[in-house]
């Protein structure tokens, strides 16, 4: 047998669907299960399953200010791997003994294709002890023919060994770098920081724009427009000024002196990178570069597109073939026939910015998958956007040329030079199907030497503009552009087009400025808090570097190619962090840096909602949304449960107040007020959509009555993942609360609508379930039980 070992419930559910492993069997204890058929099983991690652990594991005190006043600074532990979580403990045993299992021979590590999925699996396999030969899933697609050809195409695992090895040394001296200077800071300002190799750079990148725009100061100067498109060379410094030269020269002749005209080809947009996908959603649908992600992950985990996680804009030549075929599939969908029909008549063109291998890098660029049926409908808002991105894009990016004539001008009016550009479209090509592409001013033609009378002159107030704030679209630019912010000329050539961070977790950075309040949201800008301009104000110039952390990325980049060592880099980190130890630490006039949003220590109620459905710890409320109390740390993520008190996409109005929580965790849907696309507001029933990695309140499904409900009479209705009582209406009705979880996981097993009738008609039902060392069969019945008040549903197993 093999096993193959995702890094996700929804990547295990895909693989094993394509290999007929429809069986499942359970852990022993019922928390999880893995797919199996003759020939494998197929189980998945929850993403990081083992960690470099926290400072306490390593014997250093749990205190910041202690462990600087003891000495403990700097920490440099011999790393080890630890557990990350408790909540996980079930998934970590149940791989250890599938790996360890006698009839397992071979392992296949099909976690995500890249660093970050590399380490996720050699944390899982190294913790087991195994010795047992590993292979390497390798896919950008989930499709059925991706998997089947990953499958055929493994290489031995040891031949990933670069790939871990940067991954590993990335972990732990960002270990090193952010647990020493977060504890050095927190101790020296008594207010939690966050001090990282990529957000501390990228906050001063922000806090320097802020700073400029904060300290600009405007000027205000007057020009005169001809014919609302040619601007006057001369600048005047009043509007009387330049208002009086307009009424002057009203009825004066003007002569056009150059008329120079020049036709251009502008090619076609590059194929999707996540950066620019990024980009572009961020511009036209205003969507977080983490939303973004998150979205383009689901497609891709729902066969709908490639691989997100890539820096490339081409695919290799061996996927000519294939896109085409994405073209004629395309045709199909109602949406792109227009624009499918027009790029196959006019002929694909497959140029080197589509088809080049040597710009080929680990995953080629995002495009959509082969799809035997492309059902827009089923996806979420997000997830239409994204794609209509996605496949707009790729038909743009084989399409004709924009070409178009450029008119340079240059007026002449009493002495007064006027200038003007203007573009007339010969050819609109790929322009046509530009989401942001603008219909050219449809300006009269003037030759050379004609002489005519002006139709409007007026005064155009000319403002000095400071720069713009960040959004996620410019700031995510700043980061894969760093090397225009350098001064070294090594290293901007070293660094060029490769930036800082990398496209998988440039997001998450950005996300981490607004989440450790150093920046916040205002619509699409990204602005510095006071918190954030005075911590910044308090570091020295090397911990803001950027070119420290591009000199980073450039290693590793290194290390992952030709194995490079990290000897050196190690060392550099070392001494750099005990230098700046040393120094921060004999500053005695420090002015501290207070968060003014940090919590006054004053004692407050926890507000207990419901119980987690990923790992049953409480679920309780934060100020902007409720999640699993499994948290603790930014080391000890918990399970991820959660969701937000208002949509952060505006498809449903209000927020979820605590007792629609509390019906959303047992299973029952909510009435929220949504609006149309007509701007009419309207009822809908919302529910709690949960695949194992993202949490999401969606429309609720129409319902299926299942039976009668045994404490009050009205109907039993399937929902989402319950079968519950449809007495509930709303908080001042909040009906009689029966409901049968869908996900057993006390018995580890599911519960379908079939079994919930004979549940609801005989009060019990037979169950057949397979552990990882038999098959057993048996009989659970409906019970309720009463605890302090409150009525509960469970199914026990008849004795």
């Amino acid at each position: 047998m093999k096993l193959i070992i995702a890094e996700k419930p929804s990547v295990a559910k895909n693989i094993a669907h394509t290999i007929g492993a429809y069986e499942r069997v359970s852990s022993d204890n019922g928390e999880t299960f893995a797919y199996h058929n003759d020939e494998y099983y197929v189980a998945n991690a929850v993403g990081h399953l083992y960690g470099l652990g926290n400072p306490t594991d390593y014997g250093y005190s749990q205190n910041f200010a202690a462990s600087l006043q003891n000495g403990e600074l700097p920490m440099f532990p011999e790393f080890r791997i630890y557990p990350n979580n408790e909540a996980k403990n079930g998934i970590r045993e149940f791989l250890n003994s599938l790996i360890n299992r006698n009839d397992v021979t071979e392992i296949i590590c099909a976690t995500d294709a890249a660093r970050e999925g590399e380490l996720i699996f050699r944390e899982i396999y190294t913790s087991s002890g195994s010795t047992k030969p590993c292979f390497r899933f390798w896919t950008s697609s989930l499709t059925d023919d991706a998997i089947n050809d990953a499958l055929a195409n493994m290489k031995p695992l040891s031949e990933y060994e670069n790939l871990y090895q940067t991954a590993k040394v990335r972990n732990e001296l960002d270990w090193i770098f952010g647990m020493n200077l977060s504890r050095l800071y927190t101790a020296l300002n008594d207010s939690s920081h966050r001090v990282g190799r990529v957000i501390t750079p990228l906050l001063g990148i922000v806090v320097d724009r802020d700073n400029e725009i904060m300290s600009f100061k405007s000027t205000t100067s007057y020009k005169v427009l001809l014919n609302g498109f040619a601007l006057s060379e001369e600048v005047y410094n009043t509007e009387e000024e330049a208002a009086a030269v307009a009424s002057r020269d009203r009825t004066s002749d003007v002569r056009v002196q150059k008329a120079q005209k020049d036709d251009r080809v502008q090619n076609a947009p590059k194929l999707y990178s996540l950066t620019r996908l990024q980009q572009d959603a961020n511009d036209f649908y205003g969507m977080t570069a983490q939303e973004v992600l998150d979205t383009a992950q689901k497609l891709y985990e729902k066969k709908y597109t490639t691989y997100p996680r890539t820096d490339c804009e081409v695919i290799s030549t061996d996927m000519v073939e294939q896109l085409k075929k994405t073209v004629d599939m395309l045709e199909a969908v109602p949406e792109y026939t227009e624009h499918a029909k027009e790029v196959k008549e006019s002929g694909l063109i497959l140029d080197k910015r589509v088809i080049n291998d040597d710009e080929l890098t680990d995953h080629h660029a995002i495009i959509p998958t082969l799809q035997s049926s492309v059902n827009l409908s089923s996806l979420s808002e997000n997830e239409r956007k994204i794609y209509d991105l996605v496949a707009n894009r790729t038909l743009m990016a084989v399409g004709e040329r924009y070409i178009y004539t450029e008119i340079e001008y240059e007026f002449w009016c009493n002495d007064i030079i006027y200038h003007a550009k203007v573009k007339k479209p010969v050819q609109m090509g790929w322009k046509k199907w530009e989401k942001s592409s603008k219909n050219e001013e449809n300006y009269p033609i003037y030759n050379e030497g004609s002489v005519f009378t002006p139709d409007t002159l007026t005064v155009k107030e000319c403002k000095t503009q400071p720069p713009k704030h960040f959004t996620d679209a410019t700031l995510l630019s700043v980061m894969e552009n760093i090397d225009n912010r350098m001064e070294k000329t090594e290293l901007k050539e070293a660094v060029k087009g490769k930036g800082i961070g990398t496209s998988a977790t440039r997001a998450d950075a950005i996300e981490k400025l607004i989440t450790s309040g150093y920046a916040e949201r205002k619509g699409k800008q990204i602005i510095s808090t006071e918190f954030g301009r005075s911590f910044v104000s308090s570091l020295p110039a090397q911990v803001l570097s950027v070119e420290r952390t591009a000199e980073w990325e450039q290693k590793f980049d290194d290390m992952e190619k030709t194995g490079a060592s990290a000897e050196g880099l190690y060392n550099e980190t070392k001494q750099f962090v005990t230098a700046l130890v040393q120094y921060e630490g004999a500053i005695t006039d420090r002015v501290k840096v207070k968060n003014p949003n940090a919590s006054s220590g004053k004692s407050f109620d926890i507000v207990v909602v419901g119980k987690c459905p990923r790992c049953g710890m409480d679920v309780i409320e934060k100020k902007d949304f409720y999640g699993c109390s499994s948290y603790k740390s930014k080391d000890e993520p918990g399970c991820g449960f959660s969701f937000f008190k208002k949509h952060r996409l505006g498809w449903f109005d209000g927020e979820i107040t605590p007792n629609k929580a509390k019906d959303l965790l047992t299973g029952k849907s909510i009435k929220l007020k949504a609006t149309s696309q007509k701007g009419e507001k309207y009822d809908a029933n919302w529910e709690i959509s949960d695949d194992g990695t993202y949490v999401n309140i969606v429309k609720a499904a129409k319902s299926i009555v299942i039976g009668k409900c045994p404490r009050c009479g009205k109907e039993i209705v399937e929902n989402k993942m319950t079968f519950g009582c449809s007495s509930y209406k709303s908080k001042d009705e909040p009906g009689c609360g029966f409901a049968i979880w869908k996900e057993d996981k006390r018995g580890g097993f599911t519960v379908t609508a079939k079994m919930a009738k004979d549940l609801l008609t005989q009060g019990k039902t037979s169950v057949r379930k397979k552990t990882l060392n038999n098959e057993i069969t048996q009989t659970v019945v409906l019970v309720e039980r009463e605890v302090n008040g409150k009525k509960y549903v469970n199914l026990d197993v008849e004795k």
